[in-house]
Parts: C-alpha cells; sequence; structure tokens
C-alpha cells in the first residue's frame, strides 16, 4: 500500500516535471525544493475500518418479529443469512414502531440497509400493493445507478419476486419513462429535480400521488443546505399534501454535527432533519456509530510498548491474526489512529499521518521517529494481510499551477507557489509563464491605460484579450 502510493506520486511528479523547463537556476532549484517538499501533494492521511457492534442476524430478527419469514431469501449471502450491525438493528426496530430517523454513520457502514430492509419488510408483509410504496430520493445520479444494482442484487436472490424498483431521473428512454407511468414499480429511485417535475406533470400524478406511497428516503441529508435545503423541504411538503398520506420519512447522511456531546450532536441533526422533513424527529431516533475495538488486550505500559518496539516485529512467518491481535502496538495503533472514547462511547479519530503518528510514538516511548516511522508502515501491513486491522490511505493531490514573483532583480524578487495577488510587503506578485523552447520566463501582466498601471493577469486569461 505504502509502496503504490509512492509510485503514483513518483509517477505524477515525472508528468508535472516533463512540462517544466526552466532557464532561471534560481526559479528551477525553488520549483524542485518545493515538489520535494510535497507542495502538490501533501503526505497522506491513515484511517482504520472501524469495527461495527453487532446487532443481530436476519433468522434472530425473524424469530423476534422484526422481519418477514421471507427475509431471510432476500438477505443471504452464499447461503448463510446476513448478519447485521447493532445500528442497522435499531434502525429496523424504529421503523417497525413507524418512527421517523436518521441515521448518520460512516462509509462502509451499511446505511442503505438501514432503509432497504424495511421497505421490502413491509412490501412482504404487503404483497397486494402494486403501486408506489417507497420514493428514494438521490442528489446525483451516479448514486441511483450505484443504488438500483444494489437492490436487484437482494431482489434477484427470489426468482420471480413480486418486488419491483426502477430509477426515474430524466435520463430513461421514452418507452421506458411510459412503461414506468402506466406500470409503477413499488419502489422509486429519483432526484430532487425530477421529483419537483412530477409533482408538476400531470401524467406522472400517479407516481407522487399513489395512494400506497408510505417511505419517503433522502439519501445524504448533508448535501441539503442553504437555498437548496430550502427548496427540498417545500418539495417534501408538497409531496405529503399530494399523496394525503402519512409518510414514514427517513435520511441518512454522513457526520451532520462533530461539536458538544453525543447528545447534543444527535439534537443538532434532529433539528435540522425535522426542518427538512417537516415532521419532528427525536434526538433519540438520531441513529449513530455503535462501534467497538478489535484489539482487545489492555493499554500496554510505556515500558512494554518502547521495548516491544526495540525488539522488532517477528519475522513474517510468525505474523499470525492471533499474534498481532497480542501485540502491544497493535492496541497503541486502533487507539491513536481509529477510535477514540467520548464519555464512554467509542468514535472514530480525526484521520492524521503516519508521520505524525510516529511523532506521537516517539514522544511517549522516547525513540527517533525513523525507528517508530519504520515499524508502524510494518503494523500495518501485519494488520492489513491478516485483516487484524484493516486501514486506507487518503491521498490528496493538487494540479500545477503558476509561479509567482515579484518584479525586481532577478537575485531579490520573491517566488512562490500560492496564488496571491500581493506580499506582505505590499509589492505585486505577477504569474510568470515560461518558453517551451528554452525555458526563459515572462511576466504575465495586464496595461490598464486609464490608470497607467500593469497588473497582474492570470494565465488562463490570455486568450481572453
Amino acid at each position: 500500500m505504502f509502496n503504490f502510493r509512492n509510485e503514483v506520486i513518483g509517477d505524477y511528479r515525472r508528468y508535472i516535471e516533463s512540462f517544466l523547463k526552466i532557464r532561471d537556476e534560481k526559479v528551477k532549484t525553488f520549483v524542485d525544493n518545493e515538489l520535494e517538499k510535497g507542495q502538490l501533494w501533501t503526505d497522506p492521511l491513515v484511517q482504520l475500518n472501524p469495527k461495527y457492534r453487532p446487532g443481530a442476524s436476519v433468522t434472530t430478527l425473524v424469530q423476534q418479529g422484526v422481519l418477514h419469514p421471507d427475509s431471510t431469501r432476500y438477505f443471504s449471502q452464499y447461503g448463510e443469512a446476513y448478519s447485521f450491525h447493532s445500528h442497522q438493528k435499531q434502525a429496523f426496530e424504529t421503523a417497525q414502531r413507524q418512527e421517523p430517523y436518521v441515521v448518520t454513520t460512516g462509509t462502509g457502514s451499511g446505511k442503505s440497509l438501514t432503509y432497504v430492509v424495511p421497505i421490502i419488510n413491509d412490501l412482504l408483509h404487503h404483497p397486494e400493493i402494486k403501486g408506489v410504496r417507497a420514493i428514494l430520493v438521490y442528489p446525483m445520479n451516479a448514486l441511483i445507478n450505484s443504488q438500483e444494482e444494489e437492490l436487484r442484487k437482494f431482489l434477484k436472490q427470489v426468482p420471480n419476486t413480486h418486488i419491483r424498483v426502477e430509477k426515474y431521473t430524466g435520463q430513461e428512454k421514452l418507452e421506458n419513462k411510459t412503461e414506468i407511468q402506466n406500470n409503477p414499480p413499488q419502489i422509486l429511485l429519483t432526484n430532487y429535480v425530477m421529483l419537483e417535475l412530477m409533482l408538476s406533470r400531470t401524467h406522472e400524478d400517479k407516481l407522487v400521488a399513489s395512494p400506497d406511497l408510505k417511505f419517503l428516503v433522502l439519501d445524504e441529508l448533508h448535501t441539503y443546505r442553504g437555498r437548496q435545503g430550502a427548496d427540498v423541504a417545500i418539495l417534501i411538503r408538497k409531496l405529503r399534501q399530494r399523496c394525503g398520506q402519512k409518510l414514514l420519512c427517513i435520511g441518512t447522511s454522513a457526520t451532520m454535527s462533530s461539536e458538544g456531546s453525543r447528545q447534543q450532536r444527535r439534537q443538532v441533526v434532529a433539528d435540522v432533519a425535522s426542518k427538512l422533513f417537516g415532521v419532528e424527529i427525536q434526538p433519540t431516533n438520531v441513529i449513530d456509530e455503535t462501534l467497538e475495538r478489535s484489539i482487545q488486550s489492555a493499554a500496554p505500559t510505556t515500558e512494554k510498548l518502547r521495548e516491544s518496539i526495540i525488539q522488532g516485529l517477528p519475522p513474517k512467518s510468525e505474523q499470525t491474526l492471533k499474534a498481532f491481535q497480542q501485540h502491544p502496538l497493535s492496541q497503541w495503533v486502533e487507539m491513536n489512529f481509529g477510535l477514540e472514547d467520548k464519555q464512554g462511547h467509542l468514535v472514530r479519530r480525526t484521520p492524521i499521518t503516519l508521520e505524525t503518528g510516529a511523532k506521537q510514538l516517539a514522544n511517549e516511548i522516547q525513540l527517533n521517529e525513523e525507528t517508530c516511522l519504520n515499524i508502524l508502515k510494518q503494523i500495518f501491513i501485519w494488520g492489513s494481510k491478516t485483516k487484524g486491522l484493516a486501514f486506507r490511505l487518503h491521498q490528496f493531490i493538487s494540479q500545477g499551477g503558476s509561479v509567482y514573483a515579484t518584479i525586481e532583480n532577478r537575485d531579490k524578487r520573491l517566488l512562490t507557489l500560492e496564488g496571491q495577488y500581493t506580499t506582505t510587503e505590499n509589492r505585486l506578485l505577477y504569474p510568470l509563464v515560461f518558453c517551451r523552447e528554452c525555458g526563459q520566463d515572462y511576466y504575465v501582466m495586464h496595461y490598464d491605460s486609464e490608470k497607467e498601471i500593469v497588473l497582474p493577469q492570470l494565465p488562463t486569461a490570455l486568450e481572453d484579450v
């Protein structure tokens, strides 16, 4: 993983440098130094994939009466029934009580199942329903396409299922639209722009005025802000008025609030969602992540942690899952890169770079940073191979911009890659462009004939003159 990241950055650097032919040695040295420092690519952030607290299997939920007995046919894989996370189970139980809710969990936590399972469960209890039962609204058509595939994956588990799902985004062919209008599916995937059109066109009235409509799902709630959020809020009220049904409103979102206690964060989300849906959502119905530790061993002492790093990791032949879980550094890695205990509730840590983590470890055990950095890379790879602690690297890359310089003697002029108008001494900064043949640099500027002054001009604006 780390080598792959270095290869990608190396390829990108060579690509950038292939466009650079700079004659001035001072400018060339400056640019080379900035690239060496990673001006266009910061150090990658390391994020651990958290372990979610288990909830219950499909079989158990059927026995408890939460799900229909036929649910086991839809939610199974390789002959084994699905096992859901605790936050998913909480969502199913909330839907069973017919209460609106919002799920605010991270990427890869199975947010879509928190509403897909209740909808399919409802349709299994009511096989007679032929009209639109659920409208799922997404902010982008790309999400609709992926969600359609996900839903069909479950429906294909049961040949000749009576449950149908269709997407209605405005990009479908006329014959497909006509078929959906004449024979609506129980589950309709759309975007908020298309939903507004459906509410204003009579030939699509059957889709939004369905007497069977019960579920309204808004995915990615955090994207509906400001004016767009107000538009969507009005749209939802129009839909509720048109169908005349008491809708069960469900929202999913990434983190919408990170300040305050857990209860305060849930209250903020509940307030925002209530305004958007136009129905009261209780803070207790804001369902967040329920995480648990993968490494159950107690926190190691500083001496034990230091000793294990000095000894180094065991040979690869002995790097088993059990050995990883018992290694002192594994517990330190999980609690410093992955999890944080806030008022007795485990939450994800804000991702940090490997270098930052190595510095923290070095300060704690009084060893040099390079030693700590090397062993952290090794422990991450060990954990990934044995599935003890899976991790991801987040690499941010900036596109190349311009070199900016003051108009002064070449030995004195200030150079920067930051797109600023003036320096701290109030001197103007002008973009430089370079001849592709010889590398000679030129200032890019615009002469204001009325004020008789020379002003900086972006290279991208050259063709406008």
